[in-house]
């Protein structure tokens, strides 16, 4: 992933990031999810012969987040909260959607736009103001999304594959927890996403854990 900011203020950030990497075979995905299913679940995962054929991937993405409201540190805790407005696109042959939505963090929040461990280190901004003392926030989110493609439901983009009817407009709702340090950040979330494709009418539900840390 490249990634670069543009314009950002203490309460606007935007970004612009390019993802390049492979789908199909080379990728490795499936070996990564057999192995995993075989440690923890102890039967292999079943489809992959039907996953898409190898092609370079292709992303250019947009991000824009704005925050909306935000009070001052409050006692006894010093704990903060925040509203931020998001919206952004991406655009290439793995996926080209729009996006908005928006989030509202609670708690020992440092004055940056993240809650996913996708934004930029660069959004981390000191605004010089007396630091949390609560060693964790929380976070609740919405976001809809316009897929025009997604080459893992429309299949490969120069060779006949497998493909499903995906659903154009989906929504996500996202809640996490996230205990920043000094230079590292950990991270939970439980997300839930309305139906993807035409052929199943049950919504997707994963949790995410992440690590970060800066140099």
């Amino acid at each position: 992933m490249i990634a670069g900011d543009g314009p950002s203020r203490a309460d606007r950030l935007e970004a612009w990031e390019l993802d390049l990497g492979i789908v199909g075979p080379s990728s490795l995905a499936s070996n990564a999810q057999i192995a995993a299913h075989r440690l923890y679940a102890g039967t292999p995962p079943q489809g992959w012969k039907n996953q898409v054929h190898d092609e370079p991937g292709l992303a250019l993405r947009y991000r824009r987040s704005q925050r909306l409201a935000y009070t001052e540190p409050s006692w006894p805790f010093c704990w903060r909260a925040d509203v931020l407005g998001d919206y952004g696109f991406s655009f290439g042959n793995v996926l080209t959607a729009a996006r908005a939505g928006g989030r509202l963090r609670f708690g020992g929040l440092r004055r940056d736009f993240r809650t996913d461990g996708t934004a930029p280190p660069s959004s981390v901004i000191d605004d010089g103001g007396q630091p949390p003392s609560l060693p964790f926030y929380g976070f609740l989110g919405v976001e809809g999304r316009a897929v025009l493609h997604n080459i893992f439901l429309d299949g490969n983009t120069f060779r006949r594959s497998l493909s499903v009817d995906k659903e154009p407009l989906l929504v996500e709702f996202t809640a996490g927890l996230v205990v920043p340090f000094d230079s590292v950040e950990v991270g939970l979330s439980m997300t839930v996403t309305s139906p993807e494709f035409e052929e199943t009418r049950s919504w997707q539900r994963f949790a995410s854990i992440w690590f970060e840390t800066s140099f």
